[in-house]
């Protein structure tokens, strides 16, 4: 029987439409579907609602890009087989059509032939062949990462080996799937290990059972690390080599997740022991494989559970004898552990006892989809039992006094809705009473004082007592109080009305004399305001007295400030006058000053003078002293000689010539200057010339 074939033609030239129909009109054709798509996009909505064999493209639909239509095409549905149809004989060549995904291009004189229909078919096939590749591929890409294994395929007689890893940098591999010849796979062995391993592989190829060894194979970065080699070989007729394949592990990568996983259930081994809540283990068949320590601890013979329920006992056993687990029903904790087991139900919860203790087990399934179990907890619950059912009692107690109570009481949330109420409340408020608004429960003049008393609640007061008025002698006190959860929340209100008439009718007798009272302190009240009046009166008099003593203080010590005024203009006058003289004195000082100066300077200058004097005075002196002294020698050598030839005369007197000439030249040079000094007075220089002769 032959193939159906469903077929997406899309184009739109009706010739193309036309030659497609007529080449697949065959007698052995079988049952041919073909739809029709004149654009990309009718192309797209019916690939989205239908599946199909395969697709022919016109490449020349639309503006004649047959390349883009092929891109967009392969994007769409990448698994569809596509042909393209080079309608007339032009447009991208089949290398290029090929390239984009398309398994085969039609030229115009195959589109009518008789071939087309089985070029068709292989093309499918072709496509569903490469689809199942890819899916392989893969599976074995998703299989490696996972382990983080190399693949390797050889086939006997080439030259290269085919290796395929997830993490091609792990294994120095430029891309996920690539070839390597023998040469280069043998590098990758440690030279130490080169020799003794390419032997070994050979020996175990030449047998078809799986095989595998140890050895360093270089890996990404250049090192060697320990590596398993696995394969398995595959053998011809005569037992010759086909071909083989297997995975290389790294050893020391496997050894560091071995022992990260010994880690890990020892630490949920840990955390498994460290629980005080006894749990056991069950799987698929409800038999026990693990449990805790405290589950072992249990050692009661009364409970259905402990070291008689350990590791490989079946857990839903039934009991040796009746009542061994008290009230425990051993049929339905059977069956609640295989609804578990079977995924019927997410949880099983049982109770039993033996009259004086309570224990109570729980089933929960295993959180691993993929292993069948459940845990088991069995827990004490005695203590618990014994507070529950204490605090059911207080409960009943605090029901029945809440019952007892013969005032309108009401519990009220914080939406103002009836939560709960008792007999006097349902009689008081309007059916129905529990879920409704309180203000709407309760009749119009004790809704009113309620209502008055939550809007003083709101302003933050914890309880607040209203009144309603007095009606046919009847009267209600109302008291409203904050109620608070155990976290310290506000939790609505609680609402109790007493009926005070009985106290109302009880004080009209007195009312009488309560007013007079009341007149009577009114009464002591205005006495004292006029004792209070009078006080102020006087105090308001001395007041005025007082300011009428500062208003006169403060006139007169304005005199006096307008006194001290004139009296600050008169020195500030004064002051002015002072300052001018002070002015011409001070120029005076400064003009006597200059003079000062200038006598100074004429002393200074006069002193010189007196000095150079008293210089060649002292000149004079010792030359006066040297020409007596020599006068003496030559008295002396005359006497002594006894007569003075008058040659050596004739020389003395020149020499005493010579030296009143120089005498004269001296005194010329020296008193000259003074004698002609205007500012000298004749009599200082006559003076001067006597005392220097």
């Amino acid at each position: 029987m032959s193939q159906s074939l469903r077929i997406l033609l899309i184009a739109d030239d009706p010739e193309v439409i036309r030659r497609i129909g007529h080449g697949l009109q065959r007698q052995d054709s079988g049952l041919i579907l073909i739809e029709g798509a004149e654009s990309l996009a009718t192309a797209r909505r019916r690939l989205n609602s239908g599946s199909y064999d395969v697709a022919l493209v016109d490449l020349a639909l639309g503006q004649g890009d047959g390349l883009h239509l092929l891109s967009e095409l392969g994007e769409i549905a990448p698994d569809l087989a596509v042909v393209a149809l080079a309608a007339d004989g032009t447009g991208p060549d089949a290398a290029a059509c090929l390239a984009l995904g398309a398994q085969d291009r039609l030229a115009p004189e195959a589109m009518d032939s008789n071939g087309l229909l089985d070029r068709l078919r292989s093309a499918t096939d072709r496509a569903r062949a490469g689809q199942n590749s890819r899916r392989r591929s893969q599976r074995i890409a998703a299989s490696l990462g996972a382990a983080g294994d190399l693949a390797w395929h050889y086939e006997s007689g080439e030259e290269q080996a085919w290796l395929a890893a997830a993490d091609p940098g792990a294994w120095a591999l430029p891309s996920p799937e690539c070839s390597e010849s023998l040469e280069a796979l043998r590098s990758r062995l440690h030279p130490d290990d080169r020799e003794l391993a390419v032997r070994r592989i050979e020996e175990l190829v030449s047998e078809a059972s799986p095989w595998q060894l140890e050895a360093r194979f270089k890996v990404g970065g250049g090192a060697y690390r320990w590596c398993v080699l696995r394969g398995r070989a595959e053998l011809g007729p005569q037992g010759q080599l086909l071909r083989v394949s297997g995975v290389i592990s790294d050893a020391q990568r496997q050894q560091k997740k071995v022992r990260e996983q010994e880690q890990a259930r020892r630490f949920l081994r840990a955390v498994f022991d460290s629980q005080r809540v006894p749990k056991a283990v069950l799987d698929s068949s409800a038999v026990i494989t693990d449990c805790n320590r405290a589950w072992l601890a249990l050692d009661d013979p009364a409970i259905h559970a402990g070291a008689a329920f350990g590791p490989g006992r079946k857990f839903t056993d039934p009991p040796g004898s009746p009542g061994l687990y008290g009230d425990l029903d051993a049929a339905a904790l059977a069956r609640g552990v295989k609804q578990v087991l079977g995924g019927v139900s997410d949880h099983y919860e049982c109770e039993y006892g033996d009259g004086e203790r309570c224990w109570r087990v729980t089933v929960s399934p295993l959180l691993n989809p993929g292993i069948a179990g459940a845990v088991i907890s069995h827990e004490e619950i005695t203590a618990a039992r014994r507070a529950d059912l204490d605090a059911r009692g207080h409960l009943a107690t605090l029901e029945a006094d809440f019952r007892a109570i013969d005032c309108a009481l009401y519990r009220v949330g914080s939406d103002f809705e009836v939560r709960t109420t008792n007999a006097a409340g349902e009689a008081l408020g309007r059916a129905p009473v529990l879920g409704r608004d309180i203000l709407k429960v309760l009749p119009r003049q004790h809704a009113e004082a309620v209502s008055d008393g939550l809007v003083a609640m709101s302003a933050g007061v914890r309880s607040v007592v209203r009144d309603t008025a007095p009606r046919d002698g009847e009267a209600t006190r109302w008291l409203l109080a904050l109620r608070r959860d155990d976290d310290g929340h506000d939790d609505g209100f609680l609402l109790l009305g007493v009926d005070v008439s009985d106290l109302l009718r009880a004080g009209e007798p007195s009312q009488e004399a309560g007013r007079q009272r009341e007149l009577e302190e009114l009464r002591t009240v205005l006495r004292e305001t006029e004792t209070e009046r009078e006080r102020l009166g006087k105090l308001l008099a001395e007041a005025d007295a007082r300011a009428a003593e500062l208003r006169t203080e403060l006139a007169q010590a304005g005199t006096q400030l307008e006194a001290a005024r004139r009296e600050a203009e008169e020195t500030r006058a004064s002051a002015e006058t002072a300052r001018r003289d002070a002015a011409g004195i001070s120029a005076e000082a400064e003009a006597a000053s200059r003079a000062l100066q200038a006598a100074d300077r004429a002393l200074e200058a006069e002193r010189s003078k007196q000095e150079q004097l008293a210089s060649a005075r002292q000149q004079l002196e010792e030359a006066l002293e040297a020409e007596r002294r020599r006068r003496a020698e030559a008295l002396e050598a005359l006497s002594e000689a006894g007569e003075v030839p008058a040659r050596m005369r004739a020389e003395l007197d020149q020499a005493r010539a010579g030296l009143r000439h120089e005498l004269d030249a001296l005194l010329e040079r020296v008193f000259m200057p003074l004698l002609e000094d205007p500012r000298r007075s004749p009599a200082t220089g006559d003076r001067d010339k006597d005392e220097a002769r």
